[in-house]
Order: structure tokens, then C-alpha cells, then sequence
């Protein structure tokens, strides 16, 4: 009980953070944007991308912070 509470009390002092998911063929730029080269038609979510069984998929995933440091 006592690691939980301790847990519990750590997650309350952490900043949080954005994360997001974009697909293979959008390039996040440097500060979590994506390249002007890839822009272009309207934005999707990426919930529940088809893939083949024993298939791969693969996305960028960035982390972006509310000051600059550590994640």
C-alpha cells in the first residue's frame, strides 16, 4: 500500500506530456510537427490500422514536452 501511495504521490509531481502517433508517411519535424513536404489533406487519427497477420506496421511517435528536458 505504501509503494502505492509513493507511486500515486511521483505521478502528481511529473509534467505531463502530449504523445502522439503519426503514420509512416508523415515525418515529424525536429519539435513534433510534421514537415511541410508531408502536409496535405486532412489529419487522421491512427486508432486501428489494418494489418496482415504476422504483418508489420510501422509509425512515429513523438513525445512533446511542456518545457524542454527529460520524458
Amino acid at each position: 500500500m505504501l509503494l502505492l501511495v509513493l507511486l500515486f504521490a511521483a505521478a502528481l509531481g511529473a509534467p505531463a506530456q502530449e504523445v502522439l502517433v503519426y503514420p509512416e508517411l508523415q515525418r515529424p519535424s525536429i519539435h513534433g510537427d510534421i514537415i511541410a513536404a508531408d502536409r496535405g489533406g486532412r489529419r487522421r487519427e491512427v486508432i486501428s490500422p489494418g494489418v496482415a497477420r504476422n504483418g508489420y506496421a510501422s509509425f512515429f511517435v513523438v513525445a512533446k514536452l511542456p518545457a524542454p528536458g527529460p520524458y
